[in-house]
């Protein structure tokens, strides 16, 4: 294992994660600077609408990244998505607000997210797929859980500074973005010690990639299943680190604006800790059904949530446990769809699955949520419980196609 090129990886993931997140947390601030006459319902939409353009411009770049991945290397996608994560980043803490460039900051901040929204639908997953074929087969599921963990302890440290944000008079919000920015500059001077795993060079020795399309049409049924694991999946991830916050904050006023901050950050935390030790726990006692208690422990918490909200009650122990039993659900889903997959089809596959589903239900999540609020504030619940039932049906037919192989 090419311990410099897994440890670089992953500090790119926290990079990129805290990038991603910081919009979605600061989004109050954001509807301040980019919509100021607008209410604050409208504008929240207008600023969820922008995030969810973020998520449209995924496809994109996983179809560009996933075929230099699965035919150059994980690394020299890792090489080149630094440079697009830098800049937009660096775009979105530099912009004026409405007040001084008027439309052209709308125009700014959307090519900025839509970038963002490229680069990070085409490079995390060459990242994940680097990272796990420098760990191998042995740790599996820990190496999906420990990239689970980077991209949690990102968000974690963006709803962290978030939070702190929200208590500090004098600190501008596109301050964080430049931090952001200065981060992926230190990846842009250590992209050249990333390097391929031993695995994936075999690999390209031996054979060369199968055409993309036939790839698809072998895999049907399982590319309609990961677009919905994958996309509920995220989906879950969103309303509960993401749009949680903003709905029990500034839309009800369930909660502090401190209590809103440390929602994100439970989740998060919980997000981080949760892959690896479920992951660990999978790989050591070769146990595959430790998935049914990751999935009952996230259908308790979904379910508590709503009764939570209805007594003003904040419950740190479900918070951290949503996050927690998420991250569990997520390394299994990721080890059953990786395990029917040749090593140079991996990441076009995967890749496209991954970012459709989140075309459909995960980054649109927020923005989805939101307007079911302007119709009644209750639907944002049922929309919690559609993404729910739908990544639990989606997990176990991953599971029965494992099995079946077994």
């Amino acid at each position: 294992m090419h311990r410099y090129s897994v440890g670089f990886s992953l500090f790119g993931v926290i990079v990129e994660y805290f990038d991603y997140a910081l919009y979605g947390f600061l989004a109050t601030e954001i509807t301040a600077h980019f919509f100021p006459a607008h209410s604050l319902q409208n504008g929240l939409i207008n600023t969820f609408a922008i995030f969810a353009m973020g998520s449209l411009a995924k496809p994109l770049g996983s179809f560009v990244f996933s075929h230099i991945s699965d035919h150059k290397g994980r690394a020299y996608v890792v090489r080149i998505g630094v440079w697009g994560l830098m800049l937009s980043t660096l775009g979105i803490g530099l912009i004026p607000s409405y007040h001084v460039w008027g439309l052209w900051s709308l125009v700014g901040l959307i090519l900025c997210r839509v970038t963002q929204g490229a680069v990070i639908g085409g490079q995390t997953d060459g990242i994940r797929l680097l990272v796990s074929e420098h760990i191998g087969s042995k740790f599996k599921h820990l190496s999906h859980g420990v990239m689970g963990a980077a991209s949690g302890f990102g968000i974690y440290l963006a709803a962290y500074a978030a939070g702190k944000l929200h208590t500090s008079v004098n600190f501008d919000w596109q301050n964080l973005y430049l931090v952001g920015a200065f981060a992926c500059f230190i990846l842009v001077i250590m992209r050249h010690w990333i390097k391929d795993s031993t695995a994936f060079v075999q690999a390209k020795k031996k054979s060369a990639p199968h055409e993309t399309i036939h790839v698809f049409l072998r895999n049907k049924r399982l590319l309609a299943v990961v677009i919905l694991a994958m996309g509920s999946h995220g989906g879950l991830y969103h309303f509960f680190a993401i749009f949680l916050n903003t709905y029990t904050t500034d839309m009800n006023n369930f909660f502090t604006q401190m209590q809103g901050a440390e929602i994100s950050k439970l989740v998060s935390l919980g997000y981080l800790i949760g892959g690896v030790a479920i992951g660990a726990a999978v790989d050591l006692l070769k146990h595959a059904r430790l998935w049914l208690v990751t999935i009952f422990g996230l259908i308790v918490c979904c379910f508590m949530l709503p009764v939570l909200l209805f007594i003003h009650e904040f419950s740190t122990i479900v918070f951290f446990a949503a996050g927690f039993f998420l991250s569990g659900t997520s390394s299994m889903i990721i080890v059953n769809i990786l395990a029917s997959l040749p090593i140079r089809s991996r990441h076009r596959f995967f890749g496209f699955g991954h970012v459709i589903g989140s075309l459909m239900l995960s980054g649109t999540t927020p923005l989805i949520a939101t307007k079911l609020f302007s119709v009644n504030e209750h639907l944002p619940m049922y929309w919690l419980g559609f993404l729910l039932a739908v990544n639990v049906g989606s997990t176990y037919a991953l599971y029965r196609q494992q099995r079946k192989k077994i």
